[in-house]
C-alpha cells in the first residue's frame, strides 16, 4: 500500500516495524473496550440519577437507550474478541464474527455521520470561529480513522486465523446453517 504502511494477513508493518495483527487487534479491542464501558457508564448514571439520557445525538431518535444497548453489545463482542485473541492460540474464526458485524456497522455508522454533518464539518473547518468545535472534529477525525484502522486489521487477522483453521481441519468456516 505505502512504503511506511503495510498491512498482511498476519502481521502489519508500520514506518518498518512488524507488529502481529493478533496484538493489534488485542489491543485495539482494549482501547475501544474502555471507550465503549465509559459510554455505557455514562448511560447508567444517566438514567440512574436523572432518569433519562442527556447530551445525546441518540435522545433526538429514541431517548438513547439504543446507543445504550449498542455500547453493551458492543461490550460483550470486545470482551470475546479480547479473550479469543489472548486465551486461545488457535481460534475457531466463527469467534472473531461478533466483533467484525459490530465492527463493520460502527464503521459504517461513522461514515453515515460524516456525511449527514459534512456542511457543518466544512464551515467549522473553513470558517474557525469556536477552538472547542475544531477540537471536537479533530477528536472526531482521528477516532473515525483508527476505527477504520481497526477494521480493516480485524478483517486481515480474520483471514489468517480462517486460513489456519481451514489448513488444520480441512473444514469450511461457514456453519451449515448458512
Amino acid at each position: 500500500m505505502l512504503r511506511w504502511f503495510h498491512v498482511e494477513d498476519e502481521k502489519t508493518f508500520l514506518f518498518g516495524i512488524r507488529f502481529q495483527n493478533r496484538n493489534l487487534v488485542t489491543f485495539f479491542a482494549l482501547v475501544q473496550l474502555v471507550v465503549a464501558s465509559v459510554s455505557f457508564a455514562q448511560h447508567i448514571y444517566s438514567v440512574a440519577l436523572f432518569n433519562k439520557v442527556q447530551e445525546c445525538i441518540a435522545n433526538y431518535l429514541d431517548g438513547g437507550y439504543m446507543r445504550c444497548l449498542w455500547c453493551f453489545t458492543q461490550i460483550i463482542a470486545l470482551a470475546l474478541t479480547i479473550w479469543t485473541t489472548l486465551c486461545i492460540p488457535k481460534p475457531h474464526p466463527l469467534l472473531l464474527w461478533p466483533m467484525l458485524i459490530i465492527q463493520n456497522a460502527y464503521c459504517f455508522g461513522l461514515v453515515i455521520l460524516t456525511i449527514a454533518t459534512a456542511d457543518k464539518l466544512l464551515v467549522a473547518l473553513f470558517h474557525p470561529v469556536n477552538a472547542h468545535l475544531n477540537l471536537m472534529i479533530l477528536y472526531f477525525g482521528v477516532g473515525t480513522s483508527i476505527n477504520h484502522f481497526f477494521d480493516y486489521i480485524l478483517w486481515h487477522y480474520y483471514w489468517f486465523e480462517e486460513f489456519q483453521y481451514i489448513g488444520r481441519t480441512g473444514k469450511h468456516v461457514i456453519p451449515f446453517w448458512v
